[in-house]
């Protein structure tokens, strides 16, 4: 990648050109020979962004369909769908959304799947209901705070809202919960 970048800062495109693919074939090797688990999705995303932001959609969908959902985590598969709807793969998103759903997570990666849910992916019920799932198992307060400042946080990067809402999500947490670290924290932002 730093030499692909160093090659468009010179303006050479042969070397950007030579750049572009020693970084297509150590991303291809590094996934077929040493990427583990986790690295194997990332770098598969990464050859993916490389395939298409070089006009590749093809070779793009191709690499994308390789995608194994039995060694990614929920947030992974969801980032994988939202990779399969800049594609236009409805059927690879929708399989990809499922199984995103379905896999084990920490609170936080359950809250970044929320997140890519209500955003990159526009599947507002499905994050709502996730978040729902997760109000209602929070033990106390401040843990409803918690969530509730994480469904705030995904209303800063709506586009389908009016303009204030993440602000009046804000309000709403520093009314709501009071003297919790996340409500004492969404007061601070208001100021």
């Amino acid at each position: 990648r730093h030499q692909a970048a160093m090659a468009k800062a010179s303006a050479d495109p042969a070397a950007y050109k030579a750049a572009v693919k020693n970084y297509e074939t150590a991303l291809r090797e590094f996934l077929r020979h040493e990427a583990k688990r986790g690295e194997k999705c990332r770098t598969r995303f990464a050859l993916v962004s490389l395939l298409m932001y070089s006009g590749r959609i093809e070779a793009a969908k191709a690499t994308l369909g390789d995608f194994q959902v039995a060694i990614a985590s929920g947030v992974l598969c969801a980032q994988a769908a939202a990779m399969a709807q800049d594609l236009q793969l409805p059927d690879k998103k929708a399989l990809w959304i499922t199984a995103a759903l379905g896999k084990p997570g920490t609170f936080e990666e359950r809250m970044e799947l929320g997140s890519i849910l209500m955003t990159a992916l526009n599947e507002t019920r499905k994050a709502d209901s996730l978040f729902s799932a997760a109000l209602k198992s929070a033990p106390d307060k401040a843990g409803k705070a918690k969530v509730t400042w994480y469904i705030a946080k995904a209303t800063r990067e709506r586009e389908d809202l009016p303009e204030g809402a993440y602000e009046e999500a804000l309000r709403n947490l520093a009314r709501d919960f009071p003297g919790t670290r996340y409500g004492d924290i969404a007061a601070d932002r208001i100021k």
